[in-house]
C-alpha cells in the first residue's frame, strides 16, 4: 500500500507542476515530458489492474487510463506539441487541476 501511496504522490507534484506552469504559459522540457507521460500511464495500469480504487474512483481510473495510455503514446510521438489550439494550454491547465482533485481524492 505505502508503493501505490507513493506513486499518487509523485502524480500529485507532477499535476501541480503541471497546473501552475501551464497557466504561466509554459509547459515540462519534451525529454521530462516524454518520462512522465510514460509514468502516468504505467501510474493508472497499475491503479487499475490492481484495483487500487473501487467504486466510481475506479471507473475514473479506467477513463484516466485510457486518457494516459493514447494521450502519452501520441505525446511521445510529437502530435499533441502539433496541435495549435489558441489557449490550449489553460485549457490543458484545467485538465491537470481536475485530476489533480482526483489524485487528491485516492490519498
Amino acid at each position: 500500500m505505502k508503493f501505490i501511496l507513493a506513486m499518487i504522490a509523485l502524480m500529485v507534484v507532477i499535476h501541480l507542476t503541471g497546473t501552475i506552469i501551464s497557466f504561466m504559459k509554459k509547459a515540462f522540457p519534451k525529454k521530462l515530458g516524454n518520462v512522465i507521460a510514460v509514468y502516468e500511464a504505467i501510474f493508472y495500469l497499475v491503479l487499475v489492474l490492481f484495483h487500487f480504487v473501487t467504486g466510481v474512483l475506479y471507473y475514473v481510473g479506467v477513463l484516466y487510463l485510457v486518457i494516459h495510455v493514447l494521450g502519452g503514446a501520441y505525446y511521445v510521438r510529437g502530435g499533441l506539441g502539433k496541435l495549435q489550439i489558441s489557449n490550449g494550454l489553460t485549457y490543458y491547465g484545467i485538465y491537470e487541476l481536475v485530476e489533480m482533485v482526483y489524485l487528491l481524492m485516492l490519498l
